[in-house]
């Protein structure tokens, strides 16, 4: 017991991804038989595992794929007993009762397999999605996370599971009234979420899955790390025979038929071309005269691709060609009104002011045209990125004279691998690989880079697992696995490194930005021009995990017991743009505190140099925490019909540290830089960690978190 207890504090947990299968050999008489030979037979791989039963007539197997398996129970003087078709599912504890009855060696007794009704043997609960319903249903984008809400309990957040434009929402599901965004999300029990949003880092494509499951509750104590659920998907692998797939899904709107409503107003059918085409492979690894993996080693591949073109109309407000000169001698709006434009520099009281009150005067612009030699240079450089307006604006006004009928494009693309070994009778391995790329863009509906529109997304994903499984002793399992998961949001614009000074910018107007790209200028009257959202946006979010468990069989109890431990950094590049903005008010009067409708206008203020400018500063930000947990579970197998589970967990999650050092925090302990008479002693000010002493972090990591 003593080196039982030593193992249990090295060895590392792993969540159960793989069905696990135990049980107990019996005679017609219900006297159990040691040590009894108890083989598994993959029928699509032909890999066998045997174990032992010992003195109490129970044993355990190693962790299982999932697939159909054949038993065979065998032991001195008795006939063997086979158990066809027996279907282990992802995640799955199955039990099996194996009798056998005296007669001679070469006799066998063949059983079919009867899946159990309702699950007994272990306290976690959920659903199975099998590969059949998972291949058949039809899905919008052949996205495996739309499927999840196929299971009880589970409801969808905004967007949840969609990353055609953000992996933000991947991880949006409630489940069983659990937040959103903080469900653990496995593939092949690799952890999948990293701590940006907790969203998912690789999505496989449908046909790589061969089966995945909700838990929702209770867990097991091997289980944690997860505020909702916890969803397990098990990827497909290769087999004795050669199989394989090719699929094409084709959405397109020559196809489609008009809405009722469209065809009724005479709008023509908006245009959508959407192609996901791909294949799967997996089989035996055969090198011709060099190796035949058959019953030994297995690959299966996939690979995905997705290419989406629809058609959307963009109207917008662009300046005309006398507006760009400063004339505004037919700027009018909707009712035809003139837009009034009125020069700054004749503000004057206003003689007609009623007595003890201050009000001002200022006059129109001859011909309503601000004179060339009052154009700044900004605003002159700045107009040259507006295309020209194209059709007639709305009512008798310049508004909505700009239209286009411009593409957004959406491309991805997924590949699927892995490749199953076992190296002896003891030792089985599998490496997994998952990646994709997604590249959302929407039209640069000016024709250039300073188009009002969202900055180009590239996100990539990436997951990879390492898996070994060893039979130390028939009683004695260890399952190991080393992951890495990775996701990126990458929006770069396409003007970045975009010198700023070419516009008549002054130095002290630029300097202090860390990453410099074309600026958002918003105009009043006017779309603005520039990108919009966030600009410049560089995120990375990795998840390194190393867990593994030890399961020991002793007398009527399974003991099973664990560690795991992740990292996970995170880089965080963020800017947003320069921002010029120009109201209009500038201009306005005649009363400048009181403006009339109809006049002023934003492009007028840029003209004459009266703009707001602005940026935010962000800084690099470069942090990691750790997690940690350990585990203990015991099941103990009471009758033949009563199992009871006992376990308990811990969690360490240790708050973050940042690379430089950056984060502040209100020190209630140090001297106020403020000065008040009569409050010499005023205490209080910002605190920076990692320096006189004080550690890297700003929280205290919650070290009572016992489940």
């Amino acid at each position: 017991m003593r080196s039982f207890c030593l193992l249990a504090i090295l060895s590392l947990s792993l969540y159960g991804q793989n069905a696990s299968v135990s049980g107990r050999v019996t005679d017609p008489s219900q006297a159990t038989i040691p040590n009894a030979r108890v083989e598994l037979t993959n029928r699509a791989t032909g890999i066998k595992t045997a174990t032992t039963t010992n003195a109490e007539g129970l044993f355990v197997l190693p962790p299982l794929a999932p697939g159909v398996y054949e038993v065979v129970a065998s032991a001195a003087g008795f006939a063997a007993t086979r158990l066809d078709s027996v279907t282990l599912e992802v995640g799955q504890a199955r039990t099996l009762a194996l009798r056998l009855t005296p007669g001679e060696v070469k006799e066998s007794i063949t059983v079919t397999d009867t899946a159990p009704l309702l699950t007994v043997s272990r306290p976690d609960r959920g659903t199975l999605v099998e590969n059949k319903f998972v291949a058949s249903i039809p899905l919008n984008q052949r996205n495996p996370l739309f499927l999840l809400t196929l299971a009880p309990g589970v409801t969808t957040g905004r967007l949840a599971g969609n990353n055609t434009a953000s992996q933000s929402t991947t991880n949006n599901f409630r489940i069983n009234g659990g937040r959103g965004g903080t469900n653990e999300i496995l593939i092949d029990g690799a952890a999948n979420t990293g701590t940006y949003n907790n969203q998912v880092s690789a999505i496989p494509q449908v046909d790589s899955i061969q089966e995945f499951k909700v838990n929702t509750s209770p867990y097991a104590p091997e289980f944690g790390r997860t505020g909702g659920g916890l969803i397990s998907f098990a990827i497909k692998a290769g087999t004795n025979s050669v199989h394989g797939t090719a699929h094409e899904f084709l959405r397109n709107s020559v196809l489609d038929a008009n809405g009722f409503n469209a065809n009724r107003a005479g709008q023509s059918k908006p245009s959508f071309k959407r192609n996901q085409y791909g294949f799967t492979l997996g089989g035996p690894v055969w090198v011709p005269k060099i190796y035949n993996g058959r019953n030994r080693t297995f690959f299966f591949v996939g690979y995905e691709g997705f290419r989406e073109r629809s058609l959307n109309a963009y109207t917008g407000t662009v300046p005309t060609d006398l507006e760009k000169r400063g004339d505004f001698s037919r700027s009018l709006d909707t009712n035809g009104t003139l837009l009034r434009i009125f020069d700054p520099r004749t503000t004057r009281l206003d003689p007609d002011r009623p007595a003890g009150t201050t009000r001002y005067l200022r006059d129109v612009f001859p011909g309503n045209t601000i004179p060339t030699a009052q154009l700044g240079a900004i605003a002159a450089n700045l107009v040259k990125y507006y295309p020209a307006a194209n059709q007639r604006g709305r009512g008798q006004s310049n508004f909505d004279n700009f239209f286009v009928a411009a593409a957004n494009s959406l491309d991805a693309d997924r590949i699927d691998l892995r490749i199953d070994h076992q190296v002896t009778a003891h030792h089985q391995v599998f490496f997994r690989y998952n990646w994709f790329e997604n590249i959302n863009a929407q039209p640069l509906v000016y024709g250039n880079f300073a188009s009002p529109v969202e900055t180009p997304n590239r996100i990539p994903g990436i997951n990879w697992i390492g898996n070994h499984t060893w039979s130390i002793r028939p009683t004695t399992i260890l399952e190991q696995h080393f992951s890495y998961a990775h996701s990126e949001t990458n929006r770069t614009p396409l003007s970045l490194g975009f010198d700023q000074s070419t516009l008549g910018l002054s130095k002290s107007a630029i300097d202090g930005q860390r990453v410099k790209y074309f600026p958002t200028v918003g105009i009043g009257r006017l779309t603005q021009i520039g990108v919009t959202g966030t600009g410049y946006n560089a995120v990375k979010s990795r998840t390194w995990q190393y867990t593994a468990s030890l399961t020991k069989l002793r007398g009527r109890h399974t003991f099973k017991t664990g560690f795991d431990w992740r990292r996970f950094p995170v880089r965080i590049d963020q800017s947003s743009p320069l921002g010029i903005s120009a109201g209009g008010g500038f201009t306005a009067g005649p009363n400048p505190q009181a403006a009339a409708a109809s006049t002023g206008h934003g492009l007028a203020d840029l003209f004459l140099n009266a703009a707001s400018v602005s940026y935010g500063f962000r800084p690099l930000e470069e942090h990691v925490h750790p997690y940690y947990a350990a585990f203990l579970q015991d099941e103990i197998k009471l009758t033949s019909r009563l199992t009871v589970t006992l376990g308990i967990r811990y969690n360490l999650e240790l708050p973050r540290t940042e690379a430089q050092n950056e984060y502040v925090f209100l020190d209630l302990d140090s001297p106020s830089p403020l000065k008040a008479p009569g409050f010499s002693n005023l205490r209080g000010g910002v605190g920076f960690v990692g320096v006189d002493g004080r550690g890297r972090r700003t929280q205290l990591g919650d070290t009572n978190n016992w489940d």
